[in-house]
């Protein structure tokens, strides 16, 4: 049996428009194998039955933008998938649901890279198909990989960020002291991982 200190992958939502007016509300959100519900409450009937999870979407800036039950998200294992998950989105909503800035009518499948954007202030009167960019949306997603360790989260594509802009400041450092940080960065990422799984190892969080 995998330890839940072990490194899983998962699909996530990873905000890409302008942060969330409410504090409280994050930036990132697992997409577990399972249904996930997304709306302006704070849970689901499903997600108080415990058959499925609940993300929250709102704002105090635009309060009506998004529905009490604006979409659900199915996540299936399939082999033939990217990634090995099949993820599906259903839109639930008055002011729609945005798949590379154009309207789903009909669940629709999404995949890594995908982004997605929860209302439109003209949403219910724009058809199904319509193209409609928000770039300044506080609703944008787009879906990324990333691995739960424990009760941890990390987005592949912070990571791979963050590595890019370290590279970058060794470019300008001496090169015999360059040498040594690229030796030396990935021992202290396997302790900082060791360490992690030490710490979670009375427990972590469920299956992806």
């Amino acid at each position: 049996m995998e330890s839940s200190s072990s490194p899983r992958p998962c699909l996530c939502l990873r905000r890409v428009g302008r942060r969330s007016s409410i504090s409280e509300i994050g930036d990132v959100f697992p997409l577990h194998v399972g249904l996930t519900t997304l709306g302006r409450s704070h849970t689901s009937p499903e997600a108080s039955q415990g058959s499925a999870r609940h993300v929250r979407l709102d704002s105090s800036v635009r309060k009506c933008l998004i529905s009490r039950q604006h979409a659900r998200i199915v996540c299936q294992r399939r082999q033939s998938a990217e990634n090995g998950v099949h993820v599906q989105l259903v839109d639930m909503s008055v002011n729609g649901v945005f798949v590379n800035n154009k309207k789903i009518g009909r669940p629709t499948d999404i995949v890594v890279g995908d982004v997605i954007t929860f209302g439109h202030v003209r949403g219910a009167a724009l058809a199904a198909g319509t193209l409609a960019s928000q770039p300044q949306s506080e609703f944008q997603f787009r879906v990324r990989v990333c691995f739960v360790v424990g009760d941890l989260m990390f987005c592949v594509h912070d990571v791979a960020k963050n590595i890019t802009s370290a590279r970058m400041t060794l470019c300008c450092l001496d090169l015999q002291l360059r040498r040594y940080l690229l030796l030396l960065i990935p021992r202290l990422f396997i302790i900082f991982i060791n360490h992690v799984r030490h710490v979670s190892s009375a427990g972590g969080s469920g299956a992806c």
